[in-house]
């Protein structure tokens, strides 16, 4: 194995490319055509920025794309508008070392007329831009890599998922592991041709992910890390966050894919290495669990069209629906001990905040299994030596705020006074959650908890509202996967009634966390923030689940259907 690491890091290396565009306003676009060195072909590579956006204006730090031997690069500014381009960086990474040659000479560029310093096209007749690598002497850095700690993580983990699998193709229910397979299949097709910005923020979670390519601490929002923060907020979806453990290990299974894919757009490539992760969930819940547990997965994604079709695209929410699921199966595993709580809370206190519902149950289900598990002090004091471990995302954020004498909120809040116009959409949007988030409870809005909209956008959602809210499947096509999810309630509760108790505490906790959202920061009315609900009770209803699991594979066709309808329009 370690010959095989050796050889990976000196003849497999995998190169990614990045354009410095500026913030473009929304229907700029740019063509950009790659010679490689040493070849006369060109491939062409279509960047539109128009995909990273929506209707309004909406900004972009930058574009990147995954290639090798790149010598040359011809822009062409499909928009009126002129957009900067330099510096451009190329890394050059292996499995040990990260090379960075960053190309800021405005010699290499040619053929577009200079603006404001040559590091801009404006349109006439010929709106392209020639850059030629070979012109110019990059500024070159080395970094250690942590793609070899990595590569050895990803295949210690695909044992015991390849286990998993093997498991299942031995088991007698091949129905659920066929539907599951098809709309993961569908689920696949959607992540690799679908538009960038298909799904909501995706242009926003991208920096987050593209963060943890080349670092593994968390980043700040102080010193050059800014560079990472989005253009609307000033900061980024892990900054000040626990959830950025399903974007540190998507970053890092990128970066192994990259190497397979050399051509394709880096955000594609995050796309699948996402949807890797969500068929992992399965293989790890068939080895460690009973079966039911994976029929019971395997169910959720199958009857619920919202819940598949957060992995079609960039988000915090599919990879967190996975820890939160494995995380309670090991509270509620009857073979599960003290120990086994340490990973499970530590999934999910660096999972998105809305699964914290979920830990704050763990004295329900102590309660229920009281009889056949109890604490020593030596699991005490296990307990309190993993704090550091399950809270390192928050202590950093705690020494990181505190050495620099503000909070991430007041100094986001700052950069955006001081950069942008907030009395313009979408900054006074922004500018208005700051400020709501910094005054405190005197600030809050509290009349979503009494707008009947709020819950019925929340109920539709938490089935089937796609894309940025604008596209609602029909209530009749999502009769069979209500009819399954609300049969799934009733069968994890019947004849138990501690059950009734876990599941309405779970569907209280859940609520009351996405309503604090729209009272404390902004009005939010989303149903993936409701998916710990399907954790607790697919979980709960797991063991009678695999007599009637058949009938519930039906509920795949109506989901097939909106995702495949949802496709249709958007292709």
């Amino acid at each position: 194995m370690f010959g095989l690491l050796i050889a990976a890091s000196v003849g497999w290396p995998s190169e990614r490319v990045f354009l410095n565009t500026g913030m473009l306003a929304s229907g700029q676009s740019l063509r950009v055509e790659v010679v490689g060195a040493g070849r006369d072909t060109v491939a062409t590579k279509m960047l539109s920025t128009q995909d990273y956006f929506q209707a309004q204006d909406a900004f972009c730090s930058g574009v990147s794309f995954n290639a090798r031997g790149v010598a040359q690069l011809r822009i062409s500014f499909v928009s009126p508008q002129a957009a900067s381009v330099l510096p451009i960086i190329v890394s050059k990474r292996t499995l040990l070392t990260t090379t960075y040659s960053v190309y800021d000479d405005e010699a290499m560029l040619s053929r577009g007329p200079p603006v404001e310093g040559v590091t801009s096209a404006t349109a006439g007749a010929d709106t392209a831009l020639q850059v030629d690598l070979t012109k110019s002497t990059p500024t070159t850095v080395q970094r250690y890599s942590f793609d070899a700690l990595f590569l050895a993580l990803f295949m210690a983990l695909a044992v015991p998922v390849l286990q998993g699998f093997c498991r299942l193709a031995k088991h007698q229910h091949a129905a659920v592991v066929v539907g599951f397979l098809c709309v993961m299949a569908v689920v696949a097709g959607m992540a690799w041709t679908l538009p960038h910005n298909h799904g909501p923020d995706e242009w926003m979670h991208f920096p987050s992910y593209y963060w943890y390519i080349d670092h593994l601490r968390p980043p700040s929002l102080f010193a050059g890390d800014a560079t990472y923060a989005n253009p609307i907020w000033q900061s980024n979806y892990v900054l000040g966050a626990s959830g950025d453990l399903g974007y540190l290990l998507t970053a890092k299974l990128h970066n192994l894919l990259a190497w397979l894919l050399p051509g394709v757009d880096a955000l594609f490539v995050f796309r699948l290495s996402q949807l890797a992760l969500v068929f992992a969930g399965l293989g790890l819940g068939a080895r460690f669990f009973a079966t039911p547990v994976a029929l019971a997965y395997m169910l959720c994604w199958v009857i619920i069209p919202q819940l598949a079709y957060t992995a079609t695209y960039l988000n915090g929410d599919s990879l967190s629906f996975v820890m939160g699921f494995l995380a309670l199966a090991l509270f509620l595993d009857e073979r599960s001990k003290p120990v086994h709580w340490l990973l499970a809370v530590f999934l999910l206190v660096n999972a998105k905040a809305n699964y914290l519902a979920i830990l704050a149950l763990l004295p329900l289900v102590w309660w229920i299994r009281r009889h056949d598990i109890s604490l020593s002090p030596r699991h005490v004091l296990l307990f309190v030596a993993a704090f550091p471990l399950w809270f390192y995302r928050r202590i950093f954020n705690f020494v990181d705020q505190y050495l620099a004498g503000t909070n991430y909120v007041a100094a986001a809040h700052q950069r955006l006074l001081e950069t942008t116009d907030v009395q313009v959409v979408p900054f006074s949007i922004v500018d208005a959650s700051y400020q709501r988030v910094l005054k405190g409870v005197s600030a809050y809005d509290w009349s979503p908890i009494f707008t009947p909209a709020w819950y019925e956008s929340s109920l539709h959602s938490f089935f089937g509202v796609f894309g940025y809210m604008s596209f609602p499947i029909s209530l009749a096509l999502l009769a069979v996967p209500m009819a399954a999810f609300a049969w799934i309630c009733v069968v994890a509760v019947v004849d138990k009634k501690r059950n009734w108790i876990l599941v309405g505490a779970g569907v209280v906790l859940a609520f009351c966390a996405s309503l604090y959202y729209s009272v404390s920061e902004g009005y939010q009315a989303q149903g993936r923030y409701l998916f710990p609900i399907i954790c607790v009770v697919a979980l709960l209803a797991r063991n009678r689940l695999e007599r009637h699991a058949v009938p519930l594979v039906l509920a795949a066709l109506p989901t097939l259907f909106a995702l495949t309808m949802f496709t249709a329009k958007s292709i």
